[in-house]
């Protein structure tokens, strides 16, 4: 158990659509059920601290209609030490004991969402990847805190950057109908207070090392273009250049009840160090703070992103946030019996 066996292990990831269901074709969606997965333990955990009494859920859902199909919880002591990094090894033994009591009840969820990270991790195997490898199922990570990894940007500049994107969606900033493929560049202005009062320092906003390409859905036919000066917006502390561009489309229908659509929601693709993309801040209708899903295992970064959205009632998609607070639940009434 270590860092070289995630290295292995991380050479077995497919980050492509490789599952049995799929999204959006000719023949419409196959994707019926959902599962989160979850733990919670009774004491806050702290680094290198084990022998912490948990439960772990795993909570099954239709889809697209959300509603639960199937739950079950797994009380444990998680006797693996609490290591930032190597939390699989932590919550992958739970999570495959919960899958296989789904399964042989009958209950087999075609994609999980893990409470965690997939590929957005030092060594490319979060608990959503090492999970996807050991048990051979689709996963997703999605976490409500970015992990500080290979020269990301910190939460403040993502936020802001996602506000960048929230305005330019608002003001219907479409430019003209040219390439899909094209991006509008917004060149956003810095506003920082000088030491003089009512002075301002202003420079641009594409900070050293600040790599996104962001992705929001404009309008239902207006595809984004680049004018020759980009879109100008307002001034907003730290916010990054980011780059707009059409959402994928719509998948078709699903037997005789539609999906909804994809929501309309910014959505920032994370590039580490050497340009590589490993997960993307995704902000749901509604919300003022992002999530941050990647790749778990045997679906793309685009399918996992529309999974994770059409999962979405509030910030935390619908099968985590059921396994969250359902496991919470537990524990509260175990602490109350030992009371």
């Amino acid at each position: 158990m270590g860092g070289a066996h995630q290295q292995e292990l991380a050479t077995q990831v497919r980050q492509e659509d490789a599952a049995s269901w799929h999204l959006g074709d000719t023949a419409g969606c196959s994707l019926r059920l959902v599962g989160g997965l979850d733990i919670s333990c009774a004491t806050q955990p702290t680094e290198g601290s084990s022998g912490d009494t948990a439960v772990a859920a795993l909570v099954v859902l239709s889809f697209p209609a959300l509603s639960t199909v199937y739950e079950d919880f797994l009380q444990l002591q998680l006797e693996v030490p609490y290591l930032p990094g190597f939390l699989g090894f932590r919550e992958c033994p739970a999570y495959m004991q919960l899958l296989e009591r789904a399964r042989e009840a009958g209950v087999v969820p075609q994609v999980l969402l893990v409470d965690g990270f997939g590929v957005l991790h030092p060594r490319r195997l979060g608990s959503a990847s090492q999970l996807g490898v050991l048990a051979g199922v689709a996963t997703i990570g999605v976490a409500k805190n970015l992990l500080a990894v290979d020269g990301l940007p910190g939460e403040r500049e993502v936020r802001a950057a996602m506000r960048a994107g929230q305005w330019a969606q608002q003001s219907g900033h479409s430019a003209d109908h040219q390439d899909e493929g094209q991006h509008v560049v917004i060149e956003h202005q810095l506003s920082q207070h000088e030491s003089k009062p009512g002075g301002f320092q202003r420079r641009t906003a594409r900070l050293a090392g600040l790599r996104f390409d962001a992705v929001c859905q404009l309008g239902s036919s207006a595809a984004a273009t680049a004018g020759p000066g980009g879109l100008r917006v307002p001034p907003d502390p730290s916010a990054p250049a980011i780059a707009i561009a059409p959402a994928p489309p719509v998948p078709a229908a699903v037997a005789e009840q539609p999906h909804p659509s994809t929501p309309m929601a910014p959505r920032l693709m994370l590039r580490g160090e050497g340009d590589e993309v490993l997960g993307a801040a995704v902000c749901p209708p509604g919300c003022q703070h992002p999530i941050y899903v990647s790749v778990g295992h045997l679906v793309s970064l685009p399918t996992a992103v529309d999974i994770t959205l059409r999962c979405c009632r509030h910030r935390v998609p619908e099968p985590i946030r059921q396994a969250d607070l359902k496991s919470r639940e537990r524990v509260r009434q175990l602490a109350a019996k030992q009371a």
